[in-house]
């Protein structure tokens, strides 16, 4: 062949008839056998009956170099119907990624496995004539990765960047959402290299988008940010957990400090740069401690909090936790403590240095404002810290807090569904008080701490109806003849002082109980009692007899 035809013009090449041949023979899949390598495409055709035929054609990205096949119609120079039928093969198969008569969605990277290099370079250069943007990003891009010899990837970005700012040093709403798509492509990359062992390359392309992610505000003209903040901060830490070059861990614990100290970096999510920089410290912590307590000093208050919990992550994990210096300096303050234990409660954080704040926060009484105690009962009850919990009870007490207001400082209502808080609460000497000053509160105390003795005790010195559905199966449990006596007892008591059918609820929630727990007696005697002594009541005898 004199010539060499480029590999998307063969069917110029064959006749006609041989080019008919050949497809059809390039359907019938299940007679060939294909092996493609980048330098050559050779196949078996067998068909039953007759000799295996071989079939080889060499090539390049783009050019035929010259075929053979061991038929006795191949001829040099005319080809043959396998030769043309291993051609329309290599047109074909991309369209054969979704087999026939199945509906199933083909993926980006099959697309290019199966994708010709004359077919992509085509395409490329049709995209880039009718779309400005991406002729101007492949140019750039290109441009630094094979002419720009000598530049690195932050140099590139540097002129990116340049490229799009408007006469007025910024960037436009368009201009923003283009460059942020840019970034988007270069952590594309950098997981790739990463993911192949190039820590130092996928490292520097972090490096660079996080440190421009923070110049320029993308949140005004993009959806959500968030997803590219997240990733490279993730990349990030799968590095440091790698074995890497002490190189590599030192620029990655300088950088992580320069984020720090940046302005704008307000990235609380974990990994962040603390956590990065915590990694890798090994004997050189006190550089980021540094940067995370000025940054403490220059954030806005209601950032303060958010940064003194990373302060303390650090401290703890590098094994540096001074708690007296940690809490005069920063949890003195009202609203940084506020922030604090809401932070704490989000992050479901078990830190043993964290009871130890708690404890102090209590004993110092500084519980009065009302913030703090409803953020520490929160955090407490959450992680079922019993005994600290307790503890902010008897503190609240002693601080004669408006007992009757108890339940909005402490949220007492939920902690007491904790058996155990119940049953510590119950036996505290604080319980007397709360017995003197709220007698109502001291029955829903003592009947969720399941202390039938003491309901019995309270209930025969203050008789109490309403409670009664809730608390009577406790005390039939306990004692069915008391119970039954403290039943009738409190029913006299309240039916003498209601003429009304304000109880009638009651009444019926009380029956409904003992047919619960087959009090059958229990039930005939209570409804014989309120017949004889109240039958002239016809509200109560029509609940009776329903």
């Amino acid at each position: 062949m004199k010539r060499k035809p480029r590999l998307d013009e063969f069917e110029n090449i064959f006749s006609a008839s041989l080019l008919d041949e050949g497809l059809e023979l390039s359907h019938i899949k299940k007679n060939w056998k294909i092996n493609e390598v980048k330098s050559s495409l050779s196949g078996t055709y067998t068909e039953v009956g007759f000799p295996t035929i071989h079939v080889k054609i060499n090539k390049t990205n783009q050019y035929i170099l010259n075929f053979t096949c061991d038929c006795l119609l191949f001829n040099e120079a005319k080809g043959c119907k396998h030769v043309t039928g291993l051609f329309y093969y290599l047109k074909n198969k991309s369209i054969r990624l979704v087999p026939v008569n199945e509906n199933r969605k083909v993926g980006f990277d099959s697309v290019l496995e199966v994708t010709q290099f004359h077919e992509l370079a085509s395409f490329i250069r049709f995209y880039a004539s009718n779309n400005t943007g991406f002729n101007k990003i492949f140019k750039q891009y290109f441009n630094y990765k094979f002419i720009g010899h000598g530049k690195t990837f932050d140099d590139y970005l540097n002129e990116l960047i340049i490229s799009y700012l408007n006469v007025s040093g910024k960037l436009d709403a368009k201009a923003n959402r283009q460059l942020y798509q840019i970034f988007e492509m270069h952590l594309v990359r950098a997981e790739s290299l990463i993911q192949q062992g190039d820590f130092n390359n996928g490292v520097e392309i972090l490096k660079s988008i996080l440190t421009r992610f923070y110049q320029f505000d993308f949140e005004l003209n993009v959806k959500s940010t968030k997803h590219l903040i997240t990733k490279a901060h993730e990349m990030l830490y799968l590095v440091v957990n790698q074995e890497i070059a002490p190189g590599l861990k030192r620029k990655l614990y300088k950088f992580s400090i320069n984020l720090v100290n940046s302005i704008q970096y307000q990235y609380f999510t974990n990994p962040n740069a603390v956590q990065i920089a915590t990694h890798i410290a090994e004997s050189n912590t006190l550089d980021m401690k540094l940067a995370l307590e000025n940054k403490i000093t220059d954030v806005t208050p209601e950032l303060k909090s958010e940064w003194v919990f990373q302060l303390f992550l650090y401290d703890h994990a590098i094994g540096d936790f001074n708690f007296i210096q940690f809490y005069t300096n920063y949890l003195d303050d009202d609203q940084c403590l506020i922030g604090f234990l809401a932070i704490i409660k989000n992050e479901n954080t078990n830190n043993p240095n964290l009871d130890r704040i708690i404890e102090a926060v209590i004993l110092k009484g500084n519980i009065s404002n009302r913030s703090i105690s409803i953020g520490l009962a929160d955090y407490l009850i959450q992680t079922a810290k019993v005994d600290l919990y307790v503890l902010l009870f008897k503190k609240m007490v002693q601080l004669s807090i408006d007992l009757n207001a108890l339940n909005s400082f402490i949220n007492l209502n939920v902690a007491l569904e904790n058996p155990e808080i119940a049953t510590l609460i119950s036996e505290s000497e604080e319980i007397v008080k709360i017995k003197a000053n709220n007698p109502n509160e001291y029955l829903r105390i003592v009947s969720k701490a399941m202390n039938a003795t003491k309901v019995f005790q309270f209930g025969e010195e203050f008789p109490f109806f309403e409670e009664m559905p809730v608390i009577l199966p406790l005390l039939l449990d306990d004692d069915s003849d008391r119970a039954t006596s403290l039943l009738i007892n409190s029913t006299k008591y309240f039916l003498d002082l209601h003429l009304g059918s304000h109880y009638n609820s009651v009444i019926e929630e009380i029956i409904s109980v003992l047919n619960k727990q087959h009090q059958d007696e229990v039930l005939k005697i209570f409804k014989r009692y309120i017949l004889d002594n109240y039958g002239g009541r016809k509200h109560l005898v029509k609940i009776l007899k329903t």
